[in-house]
This record gives C-alpha cells, sequence and structure tokens, in this order.
C-alpha cells in the first residue's frame, strides 16, 4: 500500500507528492531526532491536492497506509507556478513539539524537595498538554527520585520547563512523538535486530524478516574530544571529588609513547555547585552523572529499508562483517566473524539517536539511522566509584 499524507483530514496519497514531472520518488522529508523538540516535514503537493492553509493537520504514515510516522501543523505553505512546469505546494510543517513552545504557565508551580521527576512531568502535562492530547497515555519512566526543590514562574513556556525538570534529572531525554506521546526517559524496544551482513549477498537476511533488518553501510564513529575525568561537586558544606579511575589508569598507560611525556595527564571539568545537596552520597551521583555526560562518545550510522525505527528505541547491532569486539575467527583462510545470530557477539545494544528518511518509491524508503551509546542505570554508574 502507498505511503499516505493526510491534510485537514482528505486524504492525499502518495502520487500526489511527486516530483515535477510527476515521477519518481514522492518529494517527502520527516528527519526526526531524539534531541530535537519539534519534529519538522517537509512535503511538496500537485495543485490538485488540497490547498494547505497555516495550522491545518498533517500526517505521514508508513507504507502500511496506516502508522503514523510524523504527525503536526502546517505553518509554512507555499504555492509554487513555474513556466513549463507543474504548479505545486510546498509545505513545511512542524510536529506537535513545537505546540508546546506556544503554551505557557498560567500560574507559577513549584514542587519540594524529594519530589520524583516523573511526578512533576505529569503535573505539567496534565495540567496545559492535556487539552492538546486529550485521552493519551504518556510514557514516562522516573530518572531521579531525589530530584531538589523546582519551581518555575508564570509565562515560561511548557517546552521550557520540561527541560528544566530534565536537566535536573542527569539530562533525561525527552520528545513528542508522531502520536502526541510525550516519551520521558522511556527506551521501548526496537522492532528488529539490526544486521551487517557478510560481503557475500547471500547472508542477508530477508526483507520480512520478523526479527531482523540488514543494513545497507555501517560505520562506528568515536569521539572523546569532550571527556572528562575528574570533576569537583560542591553541595553545601559538603563535597566529593569523582574520578574515573578506569580512564586515569588508560591515559597513564599511554604516557610512555609521548615525547617529554608528563608525570600525570587528566581531563578536569569545571566545579559544580549546587546548594540543593545536602550530603556527599548526593554530591557522589551527580558527579558521576558529570563524568557519564562528558564520557567519549560512540556513533554508529547505518542505512536500513524497514519501517519501525524511531528516536528513543533500543537496538542490537549484529555485524558479522566488522566482527565482534574480540579478535574474529579464522574459518577457510578468510577473517571473518562468528554467527551473528548469537547476539553475545554483536557489536552492542544502543539508542536510536536520530533517523532520516529517504523516499525511493511510493512504498519503499531507505532510513538513514544515528546510534548511539546506550547509558547505563545510574546505579550501575555510581558503583564505579
Amino acid at each position: 500500500m502507498p505511503r499516505k499524507v493526510l491534510l485537514r483530514t482528505t486524504d492525499v496519497a502518495a502520487a500526489k507528492a511527486v516530483r515535477k514531472d510527476d515521477s519518481g520518488a514522492p518529494l517527502l522529508s520527516w528527519p526526526l531526532s531524539l534531541n530535537e523538540r519539534y519534529g519538522t516535514a517537509s512535503i511538496d503537493l500537485t495543485t490538485d491536492a488540497p490547498r494547505p492553509r497555516d495550522d491545518d493537520y498533517i500526517e505521514i504514515t508508513a507504507a502500511d497506509g496506516v502508522t503514523r510516522v510524523f504527525s503536526g501543523l502546517v505553518k509554512m505553505p507555499e504555492l509554487r507556478d513555474e513556466t513549463g512546469e507543474r504548479a505545486r505546494y510546498s509545505v513545511e510543517a512542524q510536529g506537535f513539539g513545537a505546540v508546546l513552545d506556544r503554551v505557557v504557565l498560567t500560574a507559577a508551580i513549584s514542587w519540594v524537595a524529594g519530589t520524583p521527576d516523573r511526578k512533576m512531568v505529569e503535573d505539567v502535562l496534565a495540567l496545559y498538554y492535556g487539552p492538546i492530547a486529550t485521552g493519551i497515555t504518556h510514557l514516562i519512566r522516573n530518572r531521579r527520585a531525589d530530584m531538589p526543590a523546582v519551581s518555575f514562574y508564570t509565562g515560561t513556556t511548557i517546552r521550557s520547563v520540561l527541560d528544566g525538570i530534565a536537566a535536573e534529572a542527569w539530562n533525561a531525554p525527552w520528545n513528542v512523538d508522531a502520536d502526541k506521546r510525550v516519551n520521558y526517559n522511556y527506551f521501548p524496544a526496537a522492532p528488529y535486530v539490526l544486521w551487517a551482513p557478510a560481503t557475500t549477498t547471500t547472508a542477508l537476511k530477508a526483507l520480512d524478516s520478523a526479527t531482523h533488518a540488514s543494513i545497507e553501510s555501517y560505520s562506528d564513529h568515536g569521539d572523546s574530544t569532550q571527556q572528562v575525568l575528574r570533576v569537583r561537586v560542591v553541595g553545601t558544606a559538603v563535597e566529593y571529588t569523582a574520578t574515573d579511575w578506569v580512564g586515569v589508569a588508560r591515559v597513564s598507560r599511554r604516557l610512555a609513547d609521548e615525547p617529554n611525556a608528563p608525570t600525570a595527564r587528566f581531563w578536569q571539568a569545571v566545579d559544580v555547585n549546587d546548594t540543593t545537596l545536602t550530603t556527599v552520597e548526593q554530591c557522589k551521583q551527580r558527579g558521576f552523572a558529570e563524568l557519564a555526560a562528558g564520557g567519549p562518545r560512540r556513533t554508529h550510522r547505518c542505512s536500513v529499508v524497514r519501517d519501525g525505527f524511531a528516536p528513543g528505541q533500543v537496538v542490537d547491532v549484529v555485524n558479522e562483517q566488522v566482527g565482534p569486539e574480540t579478535a574474529p575467527l579464522m574459518r577457510w583462510g578468510k577473517w571473518r566473524s562468528d554467527s551473528g545470530k548469537q547476539l553475545r557477539l554483536g557489536q552492542g545494544r544502543f539508542v536510536v539517536q536520530r533517523v532520516d528518511p529517504e523516499p525511493l518509491t511510493d512504498t519503499d524508503t531507505r532510513y538513514r539511522l544515528t546510534l548511539g551509546s546506550h547509558e547505563k542505570a545510574l546505579a550501575q554508574i555510581v558503583a564505579r566509584g
């Protein structure tokens, strides 16, 4: 079934979102990012489609014609009529996350210290987002149970309120999905395991595989430019210096390779001053959370042709060509890894950070996925100390 665009409750078939000569892949774009609060879409419609207006509801479905992959409001409609070409509309739309920037607090709101962040988020959504998303069950999970006292003044946008709560809750990720739901610190499992086959085409998984999605290309990118190994957290009459001793040991082992090597080399973060911290244990938790936020990053990029991936999902990656982190096995005179069906030999588990769709036909789309390191639970991070 062709992909559909729904505009003002009128179905616009994928064939309506076309190139100027009515051929080729539909001109659709709806990039999705875990850290993008708004979500945007760009669509070209032929003039026999309904004339789009500001604030018209618009949605894009998956290839099944039912599952929403983007929904929002038209914000920049434009009629384009050029000599020798068919007139068409160019529509720029914003996702429902943008609505959170246009709704403000009508009264000051505050919570006492010790209120879980989940309770704060639920209170805000019930008061101000309920009329926009009536009857929707949001996906919210607790991230920090011992939140400090938090207050917001009248006139603050709802997005700023949620951003402020998330910042205090160890930088909790959140976004608004195509169904208007707020996903806060929620990491659902992706529908498929990402499978990078060996060099032979016979290793490709079937496109209708119920559990695997074959990867067309794959890259593993490391970035430690923002890495920190130590941070001092100062609270009220208490403090704690958190140190990544594993990182320190790794750096110390490499000093011998440098000319005129120093006796020590650390990346010290700026002191964190937080008067809401009153115990050493609280300072310790904050310190290791800061180290985790400033740690080295691994970014994986790959391309798939399966619908169903969205920012915030947790996905397992099995890469037969690159092999597991350990040395590959020697078989039949060629270097290759063991069977990727064994997930223990996979590349790891990651969070989908960004999805960039590239429509190929009415029904087929290539998705360029950006995957990031899957954060461990805070208790596991703190245990390092």
